[in-house]
């Protein structure tokens, strides 16, 4: 049965040194430019680190952010979609650093599309052997070719 919600929308960037966010400010431009019309239920940007801990000395937010990773994860998996951009492990925390530790590098940008509570799409991800960007859900969405699917946007190749 089709859902008649509007997405909701997560905006997932890397804090960056003052002038190297051009990117993060035209996706911002635009999401709220389809918030405005009615094609979007909502925007919610968020901000998160380089990394984030795995293990170890974590904090509230790292565990947060480390569950809504594995979110990610898990509707990939669902989907038959990868997630490289979310696949990235380091060790950290070696020598003076404290104790060591396991942290996943996070992606710059990283979009995240919910309808009635539940995990549609995100990206950056590989679908059907394709790199699929936060840029080209918001293309779509702007087309129209998004807000009506059940399942998430449908992205013509």
């Amino acid at each position: 049965m089709p859902t008649t919600t509007r997405p909701r929308v997560e905006l997932w960037i890397r804090t960056l040194p003052a002038g190297e966010g051009e990117e993060h400010d035209e996706l911002r431009r635009r999401l709220a430019w389809l918030d405005r019309r009615g094609v979007i239920e909502s925007v919610r940007v968020r901000t998160w680190p380089h990394e984030v801990a795995l293990d170890g000395p974590t904090t509230p937010r790292d565990r947060a952010i480390a569950n809504r990773v594995r979110a990610f994860r898990q509707w990939a998996a669902e989907q038959g979609v990868t997630l490289p951009a979310f696949g990235d492990r380091t060790t950290a925390g070696v020598g003076r650093m404290g104790p060591e530790y396991t942290a996943l590098t996070l992606p710059q940008t990283a979009l995240a599309v919910t309808r009635e509570g539940v995990l549609q799409w995100v990206a950056p991800c590989v679908e059907d052997g394709r790199e699929r960007t936060p840029m080209e859900w918001v293309g779509a969405a702007t087309e129209g070719d998004a807000p009506g699917c059940d399942v998430g946007p449908r992205l013509v190749a």
